[in-house]
């Protein structure tokens, strides 16, 4: 039974050593597959929130959740304003928006991008949303009419669709 025991445990070692080199090679290959699969989004994400940071970041680094300044600093997400925050969420939007339709038909559609942008922020991002719309289509909703003015397009007035109460 002894003898027995020790060939199982053997045959068991056989198997895990086996397993664990298929899976170091497999390790290997997936970090080789995946590496550089997302720099062409980056580079693109990157060349949106320059302009639309008027320069201030420059760069995202993914891997802390940090925002990379001209000046060389990394702010955390929490850290950043409400205005660079909807500035960096449009640039990620954009720029995903601009990687998985590259070469395809399809549109983007955005509700109210310019709302947490001061005015500064929203000349830039509708200038940066202008030029996105060269390319492909995009559908903006938004209640503000200043904005709607600022984006320019073909737009559409939509009267409210919600009754007033009776006896209001």
């Amino acid at each position: 039974e002894l003898r027995e025991a020790e060939a199982r445990f053997e045959r068991c070692l056989k198997e895990g050593r086996a397993l664990n080199r298929i899976f170091a090679a497999f390790k290997e290959l997936r970090q080789e597959l995946d590496r550089g699969t997302l720099d062409p989004w980056i580079a693109n994400l990157e060349n949106v929130l320059k302009p639309l940071t008027g320069g201030r970041y420059s760069e995202i680094h993914l891997e802390t959740a940090e925002a990379g300044r001209a000046d060389d600093l990394a702010i955390p997400y929490e850290g950043l304003s409400m205005g660079t925050r909807g500035c960096l969420g449009l640039a990620i939007r954009l720029s995903m928006a601009r990687h998985f339709l590259e070469n395809r038909d399809g549109f983007l559609l955005l509700d109210d991008p310019l709302v947490d942008l001061d005015p500064r922020r929203q000349e830039a991002a509708a200038a940066i949303l202008r030029h996105f719309s060269e390319e492909h289509q995009i559908i903006i909703l938004t209640c503000h009419p200043r904005h709607a003015e600022l984006l320019g397009g073909h737009q559409v007035e939509m009267e409210s669709i919600i009754a007033e109460p009776a006896g209001l």
